[in-house]
């Protein structure tokens, strides 16, 4: 028995040492625990009301925590441990996985997972090696397997792409085609080559081969360039028109090197004749332009474009001088060349006081300055005067310009566009795209946007300042929106600037969106100040600014998050500072919450209110009958206020406090008052919990009453009839509960 608020209280008794499991029928007090001897250590059990627990808790199960036994390593290799709570080593089972035997693993089939051998090259290739049913193509293999491939589209052909098409056997053609590039050095077509839609050969060269057969063409078809060696006979012996050329724009040639022509019949020439070598001309009319680039002889009548007429003679041109207008060509519709393959070179000069130009007199004529062939260097503009080059930069304009530049289709070699990049010494350099204050219209800036990897740089070395859509107050920017995987970085390792993301001071305010986006399919990870070896301070700072207005929130997992999350603060192995809130700051845990001390002595939770008046720390429950505060093992420990002995009054200012009193002298059937002075105690309706110790031996002392006043406690105790006077000292033990 103990003494207690109310009086005397049932305590458990002392632990029972017994030999071997307490029985069934040996009943105990609850919570008294009884230790088995006859085991090193010896076994404990508590008695929870019916029954004696093993170590004060029954034997776990799959739905509940409890007690386990360790099994051996026999028992969990041949699966013969005790029925109940057993279970294994996390060594023992390293040790069983580590015997288990290769190949137990069935192999892997159609309709099973299992283990599968990888195959190597000659397996792959045709004929396919079968020795081995279920073998894995690796990737390696690919290469391998197309260099030796079986037949491909016999069921359910589709389209297919290829740079260089080679066929051994026939090739049939059903639809509309396009053959980039055909070249055989020998070669026979032993059947019919049918091509049955319309389609383009763009290129066909043949040093030697046969059509045995017939090559049937019964579509449209165009050869853009077709080399004979050998007698080539064209419409033999055809009655209609052979036409050479009329419908293209590039030259027609007809000769040879030994000059050894012959022209049948009679020749009409609508556009220019050029006569490369010394030429003799019966007769003739030239409606348009005659070049003659040699030493040529007329010995008929040669009329030029209804002007001059040379009866006969050598007509030769070194030098020629045309003073005043100068008219080339000026009706016909053939083209007009200036200069050849050999000519030196060819300088138009202006006066200062006339114009050069350029033009053409239909609309849908096209101008070329450059050949396919040509190397040199191309200049428009070179002067270092000041100068402005204007490119299809008319005022106003009635159809759609385009102006391209290294746009070709399909370039097979290096290009380089420089814009720019000399060293500038002195001025101002300005390159302005779509600056204008267009209205009613749509400007798209595309740079880099094809299928290939373009690497993009903006500034140099010095203080750039590059402003991206910078002055609308509208609209979109996105970097790197389509991209799937590589890397989005904004500053260096070298930097020390400010790196700002929303700066917004407007009254309707700003949202900053990261790694936002409404519904993810993969896991999604934010990382801050996270380098995986910080070599000096990192500070991380979230609205720290000294607000004037509204209201300051920190959402964490707040009211969206429906999903079961974690959030880690200070976690790592560093002795890491936490502080939350300062004193005047209310926080709410709406939640269970665990403080768990992995290792060391440092107090779990401390709180601190010796800044303050107020309490240290409230504690409410739902029901009287639910408990505020529940303390596991290890109890309560609490700092009291101890006083040393001596004569009451005694002052003990503190809500714990032990108190000795002295010159204690109580005789047979006599009482005595015992007075604490303590500041916590409010009143009469003060609770106080009260223990005492102290009497001399044949004295019958107790406590015989308690009664607290404002900043006081009277206790009065009194000696039993016929008992010892105790002169003992008394210790009294109390705790001010509220």
């Amino acid at each position: 028995m103990a003494v207690g608020i109310g009086g005397l209280i049932s305590v458990p008794p002392a632990a029972i040492r017994g030999h071997g499991v307490p029985p069934d029928s040996f009943r105990g007090i609850l919570g008294q625990m009884y230790f088995d001897m006859d085991t090193t250590p010896p076994t404990q059990y508590v008695y929870n009301g019916q029954t004696w627990a093993a170590g004060g808790d029954s034997e776990a199960t799959t739905t509940t925590f409890g007690s386990v036994q360790l099994a051996t390593l026999s028992e969990l290799q041949n699966g013969n441990a005790p029925a109940g709570a057993i279970v294994p080593l996390s060594n023992d089972v390293a040790t069983v996985i580590a015997g288990i035997v290769v190949g137990a693993v069935p192999p892997a089939t159609i309709a099973q997972q299992g283990i599968v051998e990888l195959a190597t090259d000659a397996q792959v290739v045709t004929p396919y090696t079968t020795d081995v049913p279920n073998t894995a193509v690796q990737p390696s293999n690919i290469t391998a397997m197309f260099a030796a491939p079986p037949p491909i589209g016999a069921t359910t052909p589709a389209a297919g792409a290829f740079t260089t098409l080679a066929a051994s056997s026939t090739l049939s053609v059903t639809g509309a085609s396009t053959i980039a590039a055909l070249s055989a050095t020998s070669g026979a077509f032993s059947t019919t080559l049918s091509v049955t839609g319309a389609s383009t050969i763009s290129s066909l060269s043949a040093t030697s081969g046969a059509f045995s057969t017939t090559l049937g063409v019964t579509g449209a078809s165009t050869l853009a360039a077709l080399t004979q060696v050998g007698t080539a006979s064209i419409n033999a012996s055809g009655a209609a028109a052979t036409t050479i050329g009329t419908g293209g724009t590039g030259t027609v040639s007809i000769g040879n090197a030994t000059g050894n022509t012959a022209v049948t019949g009679g020749m009409t020439i609508s556009t220019t004749l050029g006569v490369n070598g010394a030429s003799s001309f019966l007769s003739g009319t030239f409606s348009t332009t005659l070049g003659v680039t040699g030493a040529s002889t007329f010995t008929g009548l040669a009329t030029f474009n209804g002007g001059a007429t040379l009866g006969g003679g050598t007509l030769t041109t070194g030098a020629l001088t045309v003073v005043g207008t100068a008219l080339i060509n000026n009706s016909g519709g053939a083209a007009t060349t200036i200069g050849g393959a050999a000519a030196g070179a060819i300088g138009i000069v202006v006066g200062s006081a006339g114009n050069f130009s350029i033009t053409t007199a239909t609309a849908g004529a096209t101008m070329a300055i450059g050949s396919a062939a040509q190397t040199g260097a191309i200049t428009l503009g070179a002067s270092t005067a000041g100068q402005t080059v204007n490119i299809s930069s008319a005022a106003t304009i009635a159809g759609t310009n385009v102006v391209n530049v290294l746009a070709g289709a399909t370039p097979g070699a290096s290009q380089t566009f420089n814009l720019m990049t000399g060293v500038g010494s002195a001025g101002t350099y300005a390159v302005n795209i779509l600056t204008g204050n267009s209205t009613g219209t749509t400007q798209t800036v595309s740079v880099g946007t094809g299928s290939a990897r373009t690497d993009i740089t903006l500034g140099g070395t010095g203080a750039n300042v590059i402003k991206i859509n910078d002055t609308t107050t509208a609209g979109t920017v996105s970097i790197g929106d389509a991209m799937t995987s590589g890397t989005i970085t904004l500053g260096g390792t070298a930097g020390t600037g400010l790196i700002a993301i929303g700066k917004a001071t407007n009254a309707t305010g700003q949202t900053v969106a990261i790694n936002n986006g409404a519904s993810n399919a993969g896991a999604n990870v934010v990382n801050i100040l996270n380098g995986a070896t910080p070599g000096a301070n990192t500070t991380l700072n979230i609205m720290n600014g000294a607000g004037t207005a509204g209201t300051q929130t920190f959402n964490l997992l707040a009211t969206g998050a429906t999903r079961i999350g974690a959030v880690n603060i200070a976690t790592g192995a560093a002795a890491h500072v936490v502080t939350i809130g300062q004193v005047t700051t209310t926080i709410a845990h709406n939640g269970p919450t665990t403080m768990t001390l992995a290792s060391g002595s440092a107090t779990g939770l401390a709180v601190n209110t010796s800044a303050g008046t107020g309490i240290a720390i409230s504690a409410v429950s739902s029901a009287e009958t639910v408990a505020a505060v529940s303390v596991g093992t290890g109890g309560i420990v609490v700092s009291p206020t101890d006083v040393v002995a001596g004569a009451s009054p005694q002052v003990a200012d503190d809500r714990f406090f032990k108190v000795a009193f002295s010159g204690v002298s109580i005789a047979a059937n006599a009482d005595q008052t015992l007075t604490i002075t303590n500041s916590t105690i409010t009143g009469a309706s003060t609770d106080i919990m009260i223990s005492w110790s102290g009497a001399t031996t044949g004295s019958a002392v107790s406590l015989k009453s308690v009664v607290p006043g404002a900043g006081t406690v009277a206790l009065t105790f009194t000696n039993g009839v016929g008992a010892t006077t105790t002169t003992a000292n008394i210790t009294i033990v109390g705790w001010v509960m509220n």
